[in-house]
């Protein structure tokens, strides 16, 4: 890699060698900091911070008693025997309850292996040598980050983050004529909303399931063989429907509308579809008499795993004349067609990391991925031109 200095003597500093005294066993493993109690550290961190300007100042922060922080700071070493350089994150907090009312640091190395943080104030315990060759390369490699070009060429992929459009990795299982096709249908159903039955009315409780059921019968066939009820008390989720059911009168639409506005009801009552391990599909009822007055069904999905039947749902409430809102509709089409995007290198609904993906289909589809731009710390004046 361009710009980065190899060093005459035999403590070249490597990635191998820092992941060794970071690296997690597990992810619960991995929030367990390394903390490290040495004056000679801390000072050492503490003047490469002095060296350029924060990125984040939280002076109010104090839950967490956060003051500054360096995004990012990028240490340069051998990575896999090449020359390379990756990013570090310092936080700097205050704690009154630290002897002298000093601060500590914390020091992170956003990976897409579970890396640990390093936890630095002050004290006389010993420590290991490659810390403070992570502190001196990154102060010497600071004049360096003017040129952030060049910085790209130098940081392993597996240290950026990204995005990659969702058919690039889980295909399109929705063409995009169909999911047109959809939008117009919903379209028109908006347009006549308010002429369909039970818009703007109170329901019943055994009005809903009798909707719910309708849901159901476009993701199991085995519905057909039960009841409403039945049916809602095989595929709900557990937690809340008992609660649903215990209504006195399933027939008054005035005891479920009550049951709605007292907020009493607790789990998940309108999971019609229970999810595994994130919420499966809720289907929500007319509610009014409140500022929070729902005037139609609403239809809901947390789990991309679900999109596809909580698509069939919506599309049978709509030919099934229920007037039905889908506000995660235009969410679902686009993941379904392959548009959305998937994250690389970060935590999200869905994401991928970019060390996981397989070398030889990483070759057909790494043109695809669209990688952020390398965040930087601003060195001060005295550090603004290159050694």
């Amino acid at each position: 890699m361009n710009g980065v200095k190899e060093k005459k003597d035999d403590k070249v500093l490597t990635y191998e060698e820092l992941a060794h005294l970071l690296k997690s066993k597990s992810p619960s493993d991995s929030i367990k900091p390394i903390s490290i109690k040495s004056t000679q550290l801390y000072t050492q961190v503490k003047k490469l911070t002095e060296m350029a300007y924060p990125t984040k100042v939280n002076r109010l922060d104090k839950e967490w008693n956060l003051d500054k922080e360096w995004n990012y700071f990028y240490v340069p070493l051998k990575y896999h025997g090449e020359n390379a350089t990756i990013p570090m994150s310092i936080r700097e907090h205050n704690l009154e309850d630290l002897e002298d009312n000093s601060s500590y640091y914390s020091i992170y190395f956003p990976s897409t292996e579970l890396l640990k943080v390093l936890v630095v104030t002050k004290g006389n315990n010993r420590y290991r040598a490659v810390y403070d060759r992570v502190i001196s390369n990154a102060a010497e490699f600071l004049p360096s980050l003017v040129d952030t070009k060049s910085l790209e060429n130098m940081v392993p992929y597996e240290f950026r983050t990204g995005k990659i459009k969702g058919k690039y990795i889980v295909g399109e299982r929705l063409i995009k004529e169909e999911a047109e096709k959809i939008r117009k249908e919903y379209e028109e159903h908006i347009k006549h909303i308010d002429e369909l039955p039970m818009a703007g009315a109170s329901i019943s409780l055994n009005d809903y399931l009798r909707v719910v059921y309708i849901a159901y019968g476009a993701v199991r066939e085995k519905v057909k063989e039960m009841s409403p009820i039945e049916a809602y008390e095989h595929l709900a989720d557990f937690s809340g429907r008992m609660m649903l059911l215990d209504i006195k009168d399933p027939d008054s639409a005035e005891q479920f509308n009550e049951w709605l506005l007292s907020h009493k009801h607790e789990g998940h009552p309108f999971e019609i579809l229970a999810g595994t391990l994130r919420e499966g599909i809720s289907l929500y009822p007319p509610m009014l008499g409140s500022e929070d007055s729902r005037k139609y069904f609403e239809i809901y999905v947390e789990n991309p795993l679900d999109y596809e039947m909580y698509l069939a749902m919506f599309k049978t409430l709509m030919q099934g004349k229920v007037p039905v809102m889908a506000p995660q509709l235009e969410e679902v089409l686009e993941y379904l067609t392959g548009e959305s995007y998937i994250l690389v290198n970060r935590q999200g609904l869905e994401s991928i990391s970019y060390r996981d993906i397989p070398s030889n289909y990483l070759k057909y589809i790494f043109k695809y991925i669209e990688w952020d731009p390398l965040e930087v710390v601003k060195p001060k004046a005295t550090f603004n031109k290159r050694e």
